[in-house]
């Protein structure tokens, strides 16, 4: 695991203090695509180490965006851009529960949080101003904070704590504070989290090859037919900003008797250029000379959504498509594209795409059927798919190393032991405390969890050493109610008869 803690140039001299309203935007003016495409694939692989991923964000006024790099397991981030033919580090090594940012603003906003946050703990938000001619570190000052803190409270079951504001280190009322932010022309709640869209080194490479790295054939006009009123902007993991459109079936001449006079195409999907409309990708039919069985013939796309629906950080494509029989009869079909993790391509979830022909009435029903496919996802031993016991895997490392502990205690199957003691209910699980403040030795475990090949037997699944086990939770007519949290371990430093 790398740590960035010198992730950035040496130089930059430590220390100082920047006076924040004399610094410009960052970056210059003007920078051709081509020029920071190839200044940040270098900053890229200059990273080493496992858990570390990237994005590109617009976080100043200019047309050129910044590079993310983030070490997750640490919680590390570092923003770049290009200044004079050159990479910039504008922060560098800020360590953070998250760190946000204001888009085009030049604004960014670390959120902090002590003894487990909450009402019994306290929280709060830093705003800082990157420049083009300064490194941001975490010796800086903030121009802008505020802070809620119930851990020194007397009566703190009243769940009433003190908060405060400051411009700079001084002092200031709520309404002050909202002034500053008018000034500074951010507003709460418009924040994105830096690591939007963060994928790791090999797939940001590819993202950066840009328009260099596509073939002549991937370069092609698109042909027509477009479906302009399903055709929609949007970002993908691999590929960046595109738009995501179908276009009209291509039907041929049949030469066999059992098709009619007519083999019927299927509705075809690409990637364009949002900046020239050029092709950049064709997506998969779902067979492969992307003609229709029987007499069905395709009349039009009733829904397209972006949503990332096996929740593996990667943006996925669900499709509402209608089709008519040979007899007059619709027919509406469900079709999901996704990626698996270092792939360029996407390919059809089959699967789950011929489960959802039971959930067609619209998008909302089609993610209802999403919803249920997760939790119907054991073979009939009652034993998850390695597939969905790593996603929920994976939503139990983020929320403990978030301390999301609210959610924790919702994927709970009740009564939850922690190392030995019972927990009838969710309720009886917050209220002991022990999911809020776990110890140091135990978050170590869940990140260096990676949530693949984990150990599992007749128990469940294991997570770390053993510090959070989960299983498929059959009802008494063998249904299922998907995977839960079955247990803690590690959590406490003493045992129960010993507190």
């Amino acid at each position: 695991m790398l740590f960035l803690l010198s992730a950035c140039s040496a130089g930059q001299e430590e220390g100082q203090n920047p006076a924040w309203e004399k610094i410009p935007t960052a970056g210059p003016a003007v920078v051709q695509e081509e020029e920071y495409r190839e200044i940040y694939r270098r900053v890229v692989t200059r990273q080493e180490g496992e858990g570390i991923t990237f994005s590109l964000i617009y976080l100043d006024a200019d047309e050129t965006p910044e590079l993310v790099v983030c070490d997750g397991g640490y919680g590390v981030y570092s923003i770049y851009t290009v200044k004079d033919g050159a990479d910039f580090c504008m922060v560098n090594a800020m360590n953070t529960v998250e760190l946000s940012y204001f888009e085009r603003s030049g604004i960014i906003a670390r959120f902090q949080r002590w003894n487990g946050g909450g009402d019994e703990g306290g929280y709060g938000m830093d705003f800082y101003r990157v420049s083009g001619d300064q490194t941001l570190t975490d010796g800086d000052a903030p121009i802008l904070q505020y802070s809620y803190d119930a851990s020194g409270q007397e009566g703190a079951e009243t769940r009433e704590g003190v908060t405060n504001y400051y411009d700079r280190d001084q002092e200031i009322d709520e309404s002050a504070y909202r002034l500053r932010m008018e000034e500074l022309g951010i507003a709460q709640g418009e924040e994105r989290p830096v690591a939007e869209n963060a994928c790791q080194g090999q797939e940001m490479l590819e993202r950066l090859k840009g328009a260099q790295g596509k073939t002549q054939e991937q370069k092609q006009s698109p042909p027509e037919g477009r479906i302009l009123d399903q055709s929609f902007p949007t970002e993908l993991d691999g590929f960046g900003k595109v738009i995501f459109s179908p276009f009209d079936p291509i039907s041929y001449p049949s030469e066999n008797p059992d098709y009619g006079t007519t083999m019927f195409g299927d509705v075809r999907f690409m990637l364009l250029s949002p900046e020239s409309g050029e092709k950049i990708y064709d997506f998969p039919g779902e067979t492969k000379d992307n003609i229709l069985s029987g007499f069905n013939r395709f009349t039009k796309v009733l829904s397209v959504a972006f949503r990332d629906y096996n929740n593996d950080g990667r943006m996925d494509i669900l499709l509402l498509l209608e089709y008519e029989g040979a007899g007059g009869d619709i027919v509406r079909k469900a079709r999901v594209y996704t990626q698996k993790e270092g792939e360029y391509e996407f390919r059809i979830d089959t699967e789950l795409s011929e489960y959802l022909g039971n959930y067609t009435e619209s998008m909302e029903r089609m993610w209802e059927g999403i919803q249920s496919f997760g939790a119907k996802t054991a073979d009939s031993t009652g034993e998850a798919s390695d597939e969905s016991a790593e996603r929920f895997a994976k939503e139990i490392r983020e929320e403990i190393l978030q301390g999301d502990y609210e959610s924790l205690a919702q994927k709970c199957a009740y009564p939850v032991s922690i190392d030995g003691e019972t927990f009838e209910n969710r309720e009886a699980l917050l209220a002991s405390g022990l999911l809020q403040n776990p110890p140091e030795a135990f978050l170590d475990a869940i990140r260096q969890e990676t949530c693949e090949d984990m150990f599992h037997n007749w128990q469940g699944f294991m997570l770390g050493n053993g510090e959070v086990w989960f299983s498929e939770i059959l009802n008494e007519d063998y249904s299922s109610e998907g995977l839960k949290i079955i247990g803690f371990n590690n959590i406490r430093t003493k045992a129960p008869d010993q507190e």
